[in-house]
């Protein structure tokens, strides 16, 4: 509820007034005042109490919202209710509007003072009682109450008797209260008994400011008595020991071990925490208040709260509507009201908020930032259970339960229960996450978890890293679970160079697709022929024989030995003396009295184009044959294309180009290649569409027909054709097509 929100609207919509409310008008006027210059000021203003002395004594550990905490001068930390009890030490100026709204919202949202509670105390002078600087809707509904005697002359009033006033609300009494307080602690009413505050929560409350007679000594205050000395001993140790200068210091260094070793801990062990107390347990205090406010409900109110709010299945409105002979509308309005009430209690149940608050806290303690849902439920059946309870009390215990779970802290997400702090780490952790990711998405564990708030979030790290969306592959953390990122980490979780099989089997990745995904990962070269690696673990990068040849040809001024060639390049690349000599005698370079040196690829000379093809088509078309092949349909390319055909489909030496096939129609274009340094010639590639649609079988010869305009088209051979040099016949037992193949081979040289 904003500050100019009335209190009985819900989501912007109207339910009705909820009881001991006004509106907020937050304008203030007086009457000249009859203390002098000593006069209190208003409340929101230095010295004036910013809250009843009633929240710091109850409430003072309650955390304060993200825009109370800004009030504070800067530099000064402010974080809970308690703290605002000293607000005055470090800032001068009032508070504005925003900020008087914001402490009213508080107020509203956590708890009202119970009806019990004295606000006035008795012996108060009213004539001087209206001089304070109160505000007008609070002066004008105080001073008609004490001139028509609603109040009665002189004697305590308590918060009930302020609550039944006309338009007297919370906003009027959290000044009218603060307002008396710094009256009182100035001197400036009348009023005996009045002991002045503390900065820090009094241990009584105001309520025992009366002329009564004194009471019976409190069991607590006689358990303290017996405890304070013990407690003074400990604490001048800790300042003789750790050189501790508040409470704060002490408890954080460890007092409980200090006690040991002083051999206090016997004592220590005398003293019941619960006689320290005096109360009652947190679950008990929650179902006391709430039973209150479960028998202020009319049965309308109670049927439309056990069916709606706390059902595990809900009735729909128009259900409930029906039972009790009212519109949906109208059973949407009390359901709003109920659930207010609920939610924001009057006097009768606010006091359940601030225990339910306090079992939060525990339950946060005790289970952690993160916990299963399971966990979480079994925690807050446990502290409210059903059984031993009337039809009534259950109801109540639903309620307390359902107010657990709201006030709990936890949301849920990918199946974990998580508490505020949880949120922002995972927050923190994904942002950290993409900092530390390399250009792959792997990230180095211990450098992620370095980023935890601090170490004890390191037994939820699995959790953290689940609810990050992180995933961890092969023993490393990545971002996406890309076959980039599956290659990465398994070459760093193998520490060395290692083969494509070696890779694949960490990775899940099939070798013969594996080469290309390390080809593209930055900072993973290959160590040689068969392994790969990272960079910093590689002296020399293997870039493929050619490669090598041309390094050492240029390292030796334009040639090199092909002795050198061949002992070296075996030697560190775990390649043969065959494969090296092989590459040395490819068309890209040139052997001259035994020295290798780069080939001028103008210097290349082609046979003619009818010594090369196999025949023509009927219309005169030339084509040249091919086998066949499974791995075609694989996606390999075919090798020992004729340099011939290449040229003559427009390919250049060591160029690439795509070539459109005429037929069969609908297919993709052909890639054609014409590497200089390789030992099979030109290739053909994406072959496995139009050899699809032709319906080709494996073993099956298929006419590459070169078509106009630099396209081709493929054909079975039983379509029309002249035979030029086409072997006949089955190639292993004609003479001509050995005499063809051995021709072929000698082309693919290119010269």
């Amino acid at each position: 509820m904003t500050s100019s929100q009335s209190p009985g609207q819900v989501g912007g919509a109207t339910t009705g007034p909820l009881p001991h409310q006004d509106a907020s008008d937050h304008s203030y006027s007086w009457s000249e005042p009859s203390f002098g210059s000593n006069s209190p000021a208003p409340w929101g203003s230095p010295p004036t109490p910013i809250l009843p002395r009633w929240y710091f004594e109850t409430l003072y550990t309650t955390e304060l919202p993200s825009s109370l905490q800004k009030i504070a001068s800067p530099g000064v930390k402010l974080r809970l209710l308690g703290d605002l009890a000293t607000l005055w030490e470090q800032r001068t100026h009032p508070l504005n509007k925003s900020e008087h709204g914001e402490l009213i919202e508080l107020a509203y949202r956590i708890a009202y003072p119970p009806d019990e509670l004295v606000a006035i105390p008795e012996g108060i002078d009213a004539a001087e009682l209206i001089q304070c600087p109160l505000k007008v809707r609070t002066l004008n509904r105080l001073r008609q109450a004490l001139n028509a005697d609603m109040l009665g002359k002189l004697k305590p009033i308590t918060v009930g008797q302020l609550f039944k006033l006309r338009s007297f609300g919370l906003v009027s009494l959290l000044d009218l209260m603060c307002v008396v307080e710094a009256a009182l602690d100035r001197g400036l009413l009348r009023h005996p008994v009045f002991s002045p505050p503390h900065h820090m929560p009094p241990t009584g409350a105001l309520a025992s400011s009366t002329l009564t007679d004194p009471e019976p000594p409190d069991p607590s205050s006689v358990a303290w008595d017996s405890a304070v000395p013990v407690l003074k001993r400990l604490m001048a140790a800790s300042i003789a020991t750790h050189g501790n200068e508040t409470l704060a210091d002490g408890l954080n260094s460890g007092l409980g071990k200090l006690a040991v070793e002083l051999g206090m801990d016997d004592c220590l062990a005398d003293i019941v925490i619960s006689d320290l107390s005096g109360t009652r347990p947190l679950a008990e205090e929650v179902i006391a208040s709430l039973t209150g406010l479960w028998e202020s409900l009319t049965p309308l109110d109670k049927a439309i709260l056990r069916q709606r709010v706390l059902a595990a299945e809900p009735q729909t409105l128009e259900e409930l509507g029906q039972g009790a002979g009212l519109t949906r509308e109208r059973i949407r309005q009390i359901e709003g009201m109920v659930k207010s009430r609920l939610h924001h209690p009057s006097a009768s149940g606010a006091a359940a908020l601030c225990w339910v608050g306090m079992l939060g806290v525990l339950l946060r303690h005790q289970l952690g930032p993160i916990t299963a849902p399971g966990k979480l439920e079994n925690r807050i059946t446990a502290a409210f259970p059903l059984a031993g309870h009337n039809d009534d009390g259950r109801v109540v215990a639903e309620m307390a339960r359902h107010l657990l779970r709201k006030n709990s802290g936890y949301s849920t997400a990918d199946g974990f229960c998580l508490s505020q702090t949880a949120d922002e780490a995972i927050k923190g952790l994904k942002t950290a996450a993409r900092d530390l990711a390399d250009e792959v998405g792997v990230i180095a564990e211990p450098d992620l978890m370095a980023r935890l708030p601090n170490e004890t979030w390191q037994r939820h790290w699995d959790q953290l890293i689940t609810l990050c969306g992180l995933h961890r592959i092969c023993g490393h953390l990545a971002l996406r679970d890309t076959a980039k990122a599956k290659a990465k980490a398994a070459v760093l979780s193998i520490g060395r160079p290692a083969t494509r099989e070696e890779i694949a089997e960490l990775c899940g990745l099939a070798p013969n697709r594996l080469g290309a995904q390390l080809s593209a990962i930055p900072g993973v070269i290959r160590a040689d022929r068969k392994r790969w690696g990272l960079a910093e673990w590689i002296e020399d990068e293997y870039e493929g024989i050619p490669a090598e040849i041309i390094q050492r040809i240029e390292e030796d001024g334009g040639a090199t030995r092909l002795e050198r060639l061949l002992e070296e390049l075996p030697r560190m690349f775990d390649v043969t003396e065959g494969s090296v000599e092989a590459y040395a005698k490819s068309a890209r370079f040139m052997i001259s009295d035994g020295y290798v040196s780069v080939a001028d690829p103008s210097q290349i000379t082609l046979r003619a184009l009818e010594d090369v093809i196999h025949g023509r088509t009927d219309d005169g078309q030339p084509f040249w044959s091919f086998k066949v092949e499974s791995r075609y349909f694989d996606g390999y390319s075919l090798a020992g294309l004729p340099p011939e055909i290449a040229k003559a489909l427009g390919c250049e030496p060591d160029g690439n180009m795509r070539v459109p096939v005429l037929a069969p129609e609908g297919c993709g274009a052909v890639s054609v290649r014409w590497p200089l340094a390789s030992v099979t010639g030109a290739t053909l590639g994406y072959l496995a569409d139009p050899l699809g649609l032709l319906g080709a079988q494996l073993g099956e010869r298929i006419h590459l027909v070169l078509e106009s305009s630099r396209s081709v088209s493929l054909r079975r051979p039983s379509q029309p054709q002249h035979a030029a040099n086409h072997p006949e016949g089955d190639d292993d037992s004609s003479e001509r097509a050995k005499e063809l193949l051995e021709r072929m081979k000698e082309r693919r040289r290119g010269f």
